[in-house]
């Protein structure tokens, strides 16, 4: 493995699901600078909405990544059925989920909101939101699945188009119905909603229909159904639902602050709203990164080539802290301009997302080992569960009662609430995972062929 292969691979793969990633939060600062201009207790309605969905999203993610380490394993492996059954069980556990999800969020609407902010204005928008969106959840459910299958193949390009098409569509009907331009009536958040939602149906609709034409596997799988055993399953089970705990625990964490975070009034709620928009910018290069190392070392352990996964993993454990400090940098850099975007209502709350992402870039090199080494490396090699384990420690021992203190009995500013999430979590996990990482236990093959000599590597 030469650094000029690894890079090569890495081009190849990383830069589609970043620039996927890259549409995708764009599209979300365009909605939440559009949104701000209705006032801050508009914009914090739709963070707090956005935080329930962004849930239910990092449990999805979970079953991606889990899902991707088998998948990416039998493609190296050349075994087939395995790759249609394991997207079978993917797909049904994703749909199955979303529609609790939704089903909750028609039902239940304000009181979800309610979990959050108890600000009549805030509660009222933000249930108005929830409930339209959730219609389309079960679509983004299979999304999800579908785009999944096709970057676990090293086939990234597709999902990249697909979700392209999904944000121009989010991007331009947020910009009519939200303030009612081309003579469309002006709904407000009720408008971004709507808007969320027929980009998210179509975004599934797309991949169905490609799927079906294509013949493609990831929508094709329910011919597996007889094939399918509950040993499978089970089997399935035991690295996806620990990868989907493991984006739980750690989605719950943040939810919880999020939580503590909104009681703190409208105008702290909707800054954070906008600094969360904000900081996937730099997240961005990072998902494509673990994305393009989760498919290589997967590809290669499922391929019995351990050496050479190992070699790849260690590359990106080197990469990640180095492009972390520089794009930590280049936010910390871009704040102002990307700022001006926003119509924020207050001066205040400009300052405090000028403070925040002050703060995150120049934690942010540190927070990527953790994303790196959990999802793009242990999962790809086999090991979901170890994640569960450092994300108890980092979110429950640590971050959440070290924020529930600060805030209640320390009493301090807002964005030192916000900056000891970061830390406490991140500070407690990094060692644990590198220590991990060069142990070599989070190596577990999945497929029935065989390991292959140094030699057979080299060839």
């Amino acid at each position: 493995m030469t650094s000029k292969e690894y890079f090569r691979s890495i081009v190849t793969l990383a830069i589609p699901v970043a620039l996927q990633n890259l549409l995708a939060t764009c599209a979300n600062i365009v909605d939440t600078a559009m949104v701000a201009g209705l006032g801050n207790a508009q914009i914090a309605a739709v963070g707090v909405a956005g935080r329930l969905i962004f849930f239910l999203n990092v449990i999805f993610w979970g079953l991606a990544t889990g899902t991707g380490a088998q998948l990416s394993q039998y493609w190296g492996a050349g075994e087939s059925d395995n790759m249609r059954r394991t997207q079978l069980t993917s797909a049904a556990s994703c749909v199955g989920l979303a529609s609790v999800f939704a089903l909750a969020a028609l039902i239940f609407p304000r009181q979800l909101i309610m979990l959050f902010n108890r600000e009549p204005e805030v509660v009222a928008a933000g249930a108005e939101y929830i409930r339209i969106v959730a219609v389309g959840l079960v679509f983004s459910a299979i999304a999800f699945a579908c785009s999944t299958a096709y970057r676990a193949t090293e086939n990234v390009k597709l999902p990249m188009y697909i979700s392209a098409l999904s944000v121009i569509t989010n991007t331009a009907l947020n910009y009519i119905l939200i303030f009612g331009n081309f003579g469309a009536p002006a709904l407000g958040v009720k408008g971004a909603a709507i808007a969320t939602c027929v980009s998210l149906v179509m975004q599934g609709t797309i991949f169905i229909v490609i799927g079906i034409v294509k013949r493609h596997f990831s929508v094709m799988s329910i011919s597996a159904v007889r094939d399918t055993s509950a040993a499978f399953v089970k089997k399935y089970m035991s690295i996806s639902l620990p990868a989907a705990l493991n984006e739980a625990l750690w989605g719950g964490g943040v939810v919880i602050c999020a939580a503590i975070f909104a009681r703190q009034g409208s105008e702290n709620y909707a800054a954070y709203t906008i600094y969360t928009s904000l900081e996937n910018i730099a997240f961005i290069f990072f998902q494509g990164l673990a994305a393009a190392t989760s498919v290589m070392v997967g590809k290669y352990v499922g391929g019995g080539r351990i050496n050479t996964a190992y070699k790849f993993a260690k590359r990106t454990m080197i990469v990640t802290p180095i492009m972390g400090f520089v794009m930590g940098l280049l936010l910390i850099i871009l704040r102002d301009p990307l700022l001006m975007l926003c119509d924020i209502e207050t001066e205040a709350a400009r300052q405090t997302v000028r403070t925040l992402l002050l703060i995150y870039g120049l934690w942010f090199g540190v927070r990527m080992i953790n994303y790196s080494s959990v999802v793009g490396i242990f999962r790809a090699g086999g090991d979901s569960r170890y994640g569960v384990f450092v994300d108890l420690l980092g979110q429950y021992i640590s971050a959440v009662p070290s924020v529930l203190f600060v805030t209640y009995v320390l009493k301090v500013p807002f964005v030192v609430s916000v900056a000891t999430m970061l830390v406490m979590d991140d500070i407690v996990k990094a060692p644990l995972n590198i220590r991990h990482f060069i142990s070599r236990k989070w190596i577990k093959k999945l497929t029935q062929s065989g390991y292959c000599t140094e030699e057979e590597e080299k060839c």
